[in-house]
């Protein structure tokens, strides 16, 4: 199985862009010859085949040629946020076996762990102000090794070591289909396997368009989507450190976005952005969308704004998980709103009952995924996740949805969250969806509480400007409800909050949410 840093080894002598970053064009022959001196550098700290290596950094060049180099060497690269905290990194790294790692975090000391090399970043490094200076100066002092005196190296020519097929080359840090932390083992075939899938989603018209990646690389959406597959297609990709907004909508009218990919919550804060939505829209092509469930008005607001523009973009909304990448996508060519779509090509969705059973079209189960870009399996863990169908591997996906009558895939709920009152399922999506239709309402969440007679509290927090008092928002919210819900799916007390706590990546964060409530 090819490696995936041979695209670049093709494309040695091309001086079209390949990355885009603060204004600086980086081209296939500057990224290669980065991506050559990297190797050698890495060699000198005795990074070799097989070894792991953690990548703990944000969106920036030289760390995405780092990526592509460690790949070059054969090594395992083990993807973490980059602010994971040091006792939590090192755990992480402990149970992955990993004795190297790459940050951008100069307060981590050599002293802090003897049995693990430290290469430090300049996360700063491209831009143009004082930060690159004083960071640089901080790297300084840490006693580790530097990621900048790869430049010193002379560039070589490389052959990339060749892995074998489903070959472990990236492990990711998930939740689990069940929730529960585990390491997905993942391989260049899936990686490669998904790449091939773009064009059925966006069309052959790919080669020299950008894909926007802002969605970190540690997060499989944003590795797959927004480099991997983008970078294997020709198309170059505007890199950001993190989301801004202003920096977009300048991108946009440089014609230097084509296609965006991100979670709801980024596209609700680029419709409120002036500067998004005065900008040349008519330049975007494409939007992609998942990580999250999202109402329908954010989809018809997006799409409003985009045809006013000009733009046949539409926001497609899609579904994926670490252990299968991207999986159903509403595409360029077949979409319905409301849907995740259909299986991307070579796929195949069923939704089966808790004993195991192909439940047809239009009736709730659990969704199981049959694909080529399957993970090869959990970290220390006997593979006991798979489900086998006529030959073919899937996974439960711990998530509950439906098919309907045109092959369309519906989400209904994390099979985590479905409730059980009284004996009666209740649904926490369709109750939150439906008071989130309250126009001032800013995010809802509906929780369990496992007392000696179980019932469900609501949370919600609300838009700027609200005038209604909380007895009468509590009043409407009851009363919407009641006309639309059984009453076992009734919360009990509602409580407002003036935010609801979220993850990194904009969901609500349940846990915290919990340990507030008890």
């Amino acid at each position: 199985m090819a490696s995936l840093v041979e695209f670049f080894v093709q494309n040695r002598n091309n001086t079209d862009t390949c990355l885009r970053f603060n204004n600086l064009n980086i081209s296939y022959q500057s990224a290669y010859k980065n991506i050559a001196k990297m190797i050698e550098y890495f060699k000198k700290v005795g990074i070799k085949r097989g070894d792991v290596v953690t990548l703990a950094v944000p969106n920036t060049p030289q760390n995405i040629c780092a990526f592509f180099a460690l790949d070059a060497l054969g090594a395992i690269i083990n993807l973490v946020h980059p602010i994971t905290k040091r006792k939590t990194l090192f755990r992480m790294m402990e149970e992955v076996k990993s004795h190297y790692l790459i940050t951008s975090n100069y307060k981590i000391k050599k002293e802090d762990n003897k049995n693990i090399a430290i290469i430090v970043t300049n996360q700063f490094k491209f831009t143009h102000n004082i930060l690159k200076y004083y960071y640089g100066l901080r790297i300084k002092h840490s006693n580790c090794y530097l990621l900048d005196d790869f430049m010193k190296e002379k560039a070589k020519d490389f052959i990339p070591f060749s892995r074998q097929a489903n070959e472990d080359s990236i492990y990711l840090h998930s939740s689990g289909t069940t929730s529960e932390p585990k390491v997905v083992r993942l391989s260049n075939e899936a990686l490669i396997n998904m790449s091939h899938k773009l064009s059925f989603i966006a069309g052959n018209d790919l080669k020299g368009k950008y894909m926007l990646a802002v969605l970190p690389i540690f997060h499989s959406f944003g590795l797959a989507m927004g480099v991997v597959a983008p970078l294997l297609n020709s198309m170059p990709i505007n890199l950001l450190m993190r989301f801004n907004a202003k920096t977009i909508a300048k991108e946009i009218n440089k014609n230097n976005v084509h296609f965006i990919i991100g979670v709801p919550l980024m596209y609700e804060k680029l419709l409120k952005s002036k500067a998004f939505c005065r900008a040349k829209l008519k330049n975007v092509e494409l939007c992609f969308m998942g990580g999250d469930a999202c109402n329908t008005s954010l989809v018809n607001s997006f799409d409003a704004l985009m045809a006013k523009h000009g733009s046949e973009a539409k926001l497609l909304e899609g579904y994926g998980l670490s252990e299968a990448l991207i999986c159903i996508v509403n595409t360029k060519f077949s979409s319905c709103i409301n849907s995740l779509g259909k299986p991307l090509i070579n796929n195949d969705i069923k939704i089966i009952d808790e004993y195991g059973k192909d439940l047809g079209v239009n009736k709730n189960g659990e969704i199981v995924v049959y694909a080529d870009t399957l993970m090869n399996g959990y970290l220390n863990n006997d593979n006991n996740e798979f489900v086998i169908n006529k030959n073919s591997k899937g996974i439960k996906t711990g998530d509950i949805g439906f098919i309907d009558n045109k092959g369309f895939v519906h989400f209904v709920e994390r099979k985590k969250r479905v409730y059980k009152i009284s004996g009666v399922y209740v649904f926490p999506s369709e109750v939150e969806k439906i008071v989130k239709s309250l126009s001032y309402i800013k995010d809802v969440a509906l929780l369990y509480c496992n007392a000696q007679k179980p019932y469900l509290t609501l949370f919600i927090s609300l838009q700027k400007g609200v005038k209604e008092s909380n007895e009468k928002i509590k009043e409407n919210t009851n009363l919407l409800l009641s006309e639309h819900v059984i009453k076992y799916a009734m919360p009990k007390e509602i409580k407002l909050l003036k935010d609801l706590p979220k993850t990194s990546l904009g969901k609500i964060d349940f846990n915290k949410l919990n340990k507030y409530w008890n």
